[in-house]
């Protein structure tokens, strides 16, 4: 699917609640925002992020071996917890590129069961079923947004990009 990769059951079930039961306590945000509330510094140390990283980008590297051609080494980290309330979804399509946000892949994965998901700007959608992966480029040839739950549920996702390392000058 022009370099989207989507990895079903990259989280069991009760990985998924764990996190919910985990991070929900931690959320911070206001009802200005896309999503209502986020926990962005959650510990990479975190075991089911630990295992979540190692299920999910070999198989992309697998299936996209072309990310491996950048001039920089990159690297998985920066997740973040969100919960959307009833009714809320980031509804404008959006890449996750930026000037200072050097983004290589942008990763979603469903927390919950959802009767909707991510719809791309070329019209294709992918269902959030919980424990799904969803890993895709962070550029504008990418732009995306959320779909409304039908069902007027509680949603809960976890993001995270693959950023280009600093490099340590001496």
């Amino acid at each position: 699917m022009n370099n989207i990769c989507i990895i079903d059951n990259s989280l069991s079930g009760e990985e998924c609640d764990s996190l919910i039961n985990t991070y929900s306590s931690k959320l911070t945000g206001s009802l200005k925002s896309p999503w209502n509330y986020s926990f962005n510094d959650m510990p990479y140390e975190d075991e089911i992020l630990q295992n979540l990283v190692s299920r999910i980008l070999p198989r992309y590297k697998e299936e996209n071996p072309e990310i491996n051609c950048t001039s920089d080494l990159w690297s998985l980290k920066g997740f973040r917890f969100k919960k959307f309330n009833p009714g809320d979804f980031f509804d404008e399509f959006h890449s996750e590129q930026a000037y200072d946000k050097p983004r290589v892949l942008a990763v979603l994965t469903y927390l919950s069961d959802h009767n909707c998901g991510t719809e791309f700007i070329d019209g294709r959608m992918v269902k959030s079923v919980k424990g799904r992966s969803l890993l895709f480029p962070a550029f504008w040839t990418h732009a995306h947004k959320g779909q409304p739950c039908p069902e007027n549920k509680y949603r809960y996702i976890l993001s995270a990009y693959a950023t280009f390392d600093k490099k340590e000058t001496t």
